[in-house]
């Protein structure tokens, strides 16, 4: 296993200007654009609405990540607007909505926004190349393991409308796995023959890499390695493990590819 030993986090990095692939969008009177964007890969949209819906079980693991990416953006704000593109089994909005936090969820899943919306919470259909609501209307969007199931072209269409709805000052804050060797979870269907990721998954991320995309657009308050543990799904002595390995290899570099890369980024 790779443990990434002198893994080093990228950290301040400044925004040089929108490229010409990410421009700042022009002013829309506060309404959301209404333009062609790429549909949703179908096949990558049936795979992840199975585990939505038929597998909610699978992201309690998940949970304590997502309660720190919350716990990151109530550093800066008190009661701010956030956005989560990804709703997963909706326990971030969840989390969010009960300290009292104004929550919008975007997802392209029909049934999992119908989920969130008989709680109470308010849920729109769409994709992260199109991210329905308008201009400058959140402080804060969360985006957690949502990158590595896009194509460069999509993530980069997706940046600049985090950045669109975000107003200024507003931070972009979320996560990615950590050096993933994708063909690690390679599966093959035996019906067809077709070849897939387990998860969906079309890039992995090195610190260095997801901050040369994300500098093309925002300041870079964060970007390294961290590690998350699965404490709900743990035994003691798992959980024993992970504590050690917290307190003593991550703050001498050692970091292993089955981590996160988290990033926190302001928009100037």
């Amino acid at each position: 296993m790779n443990t990434g030993i002198g893994q080093r986090e990228v950290k301040g990095a400044n925004a040089m200007g929108l490229p010409s692939h990410v421009n700042e969008p022009a002013d829309h009177g506060g309404k959301a654009r209404h333009v062609r964007s790429p549909k949703a890969n179908p096949r990558q949209q049936a795979l992840w609405s199975h585990f939505q819906n038929e597998r909610t079980d699978l992201f309690s693991g998940a949970y304590w990540r997502l309660q720190r990416l919350v716990h990151y953006a109530a550093r800066h704000y008190t009661t701010p607007e956030v956005v989560n593109i990804g709703t997963g089994d909706g326990y971030l909005e969840r989390h969010a909505a009960g300290l009292g936090w104004r929550v919008t969820a975007v997802d392209p899943d029909e049934r999992a926004i119908d989920r969130l919306r008989a709680a109470g919470i308010d849920g729109r259909v769409g994709t992260i190349e199109r991210i329905p609501l308008p201009d400058s209307s959140a402080d804060v969007i969360f985006v957690s393991e949502v990158f590595e199931h896009l194509t460069e072209n999509s993530l980069t269409t997706g940046l600049r409308e985090i950045r669109r709805v975000l107003r200024p000052g507003g931070r972009l804050i979320g996560t990615v796995p950590y050096q993933e060797n994708l063909a690690e979870q390679e599966c093959v269907c035996p019906g067809c023959g077709l070849s897939f990721h387990r998860w969906g998954h079309q890039q992995s991320f090195t610190p260095e890499r997801l901050a040369s995309f994300l500098a093309s657009a925002f300041a870079i308050e964060r970007c390294g390695p961290v590690y998350f543990p699965a404490w709900k799904t743990m035994d003691l002595r798992s959980k024993v493990h992970a504590a050690l390995r917290i307190a003593l290899l991550n703050p001498l570099g050692v970091h292993r590819t089955n981590e996160n890369i988290l990033f926190i980024c302001r928009k100037p």
